[in-house]
């Protein structure tokens, strides 16, 4: 009875059928994808985190996974934008110093901060350097670049000259046009890459992160 039920429904109204059969395998089975990588509590929480509550960036769920298994925790990482990543980076890594523009989220953010991240606030307006040289005022050189602020490819050239020999770069949101002219300057540069797609927590579309990298690299791509 219920089968010759459910075969009329789904003759009769094939739209609802689908959508309706989609959202109990998506939303409501608690194997699907949406709920095993904590896309769903992420949604419900307005927080990128993984089913455990522990807080991931946001990106694309491809990325993170890849740099869960390589970050280690003698590396050096410099991220222009902070928030959940600067979290997520001091977990995994010796020192994360981040650059914050936005003066209202550098106080929250300043706030809960752990110990071995090192955060700055250095204003940004239009042909301002400071914020884009900022990764050169300790003189350092870091593992890993990641680039999730303003002017990024600026922030990408810079960068390039403050990476270990083994150092990477990641650009995060690589898939918007403005950008393309990041993968012409990287083989300039003499950078190879290798770009991850997928969901991030949260969203809706399919996003892209692309790591520039040479041969020996610290993440051993």
């Amino acid at each position: 009875m219920k089968t010759r039920i459910r075969n009329f429904v789904k003759k009769t109204f094939p739209k609802w059928y689908w959508q309706r059969l989609t959202y109990q395998q998506l939303i409501r089975n608690p194997k699907s994808f949406l709920h095993t990588s904590g896309w769903y509590q992420s949604y419900v929480q307005q927080q990128p985190q993984k089913v455990d509550g522990s807080i991931i960036p946001w990106m694309n769920y491809a990325i993170i996974d890849f740099l869960d298994d390589r970050l280690q925790n003698n590396f050096s990482l410099f991220e222009y934008g902070s928030g959940a990543s600067t979290h997520y980076f001091a977990k995994k890594v010796a020192q994360v110093v981040s650059v914050e523009y936005d003066m209202h989220w550098y106080s929250q953010v300043k706030a809960k901060m752990p110990t071995n991240v090192q955060l700055l606030y250095r204003d940004y307006y239009e042909n301002n350097q400071t914020y884009i040289h900022s990764i050169t005022e300790s003189g350092q050189l870091y593992h890993l670049v990641l680039i999730d602020g303003r002017d990024r490819l600026q922030c990408m050239q810079q960068a390039a000259n403050c990476l270990h020999e083994n150092g990477v770069l990641i650009l995060d949101d690589s898939e918007r046009e403005k950008y393309d002219a990041a993968f012409a300057a990287s083989v300039l540069m003499g950078f190879k890459h290798i770009t991850f797609r997928g969901f991030k927590p949260c969203g809706l579309q399919m996003v892209a992160t692309t790591i520039f990298y040479k041969t020996d690299n610290c993440l051993g791509i």
